[in-house]
């Protein structure tokens, strides 16, 4: 029964970062150019974010200790790509997406240990990963 519950818990958080995971791919308006042309520097992450954001479509919820080795991935994806890009607007979007998967990572982990006092730090951590996809959206639209 705890184990359900947990489940169904780690389900109904998951699930309201997978519903805004299409943001990365929304429009919006992109600011004036810095270092690097803001278009030139999203053009370089577009396709780690845009990953990002369908391994979470993919995440398998019933499977909180993989979903938390996917979180895991992809914060180091996003650590590897904010390598390429000196633009400051968009480097300083990455971090703060990283640290919502490693955190939310960290969270699924210790659910998945039977760590349910971890479900705000997850809460939390995928909230983050919402405001973070949404700010890159804003900078960085579709072509």
């Amino acid at each position: 029964m705890l184990r359900r519950t947990r489940r169904g818990l780690i389900a109904l958080t998951l699930a309201g970062t997978l519903a805004l995971a299409g943001c990365a791919a929304g429009t919006g308006t992109a600011p004036t150019a810095s270092a690097q042309d803001v278009g030139a520097a999203c053009a370089a992450v577009r396709e780690n974010v845009a990953d990002a954001a369908e391994r979470l479509t993919q995440l398998d919820v019933t499977d909180p200790q993989a979903s938390a080795r996917v979180m895991g991935d992809v914060a180091a994806s996003l650590s590897d790509a904010a390598g390429e890009i000196d633009n400051p607007e968009i480097a300083g979007l990455l971090p703060e997406l990283q640290t919502g998967f490693t955190h939310a990572a960290d969270a699924l982990g210790a659910i998945a240990s039977g760590d349910l006092t971890q479900l705000a730090a997850l809460q939390s951590a995928t909230a983050g990963i919402q405001e973070s996809f949404a700010a890159f959206t804003k900078l960085c639209p579709s072509p």
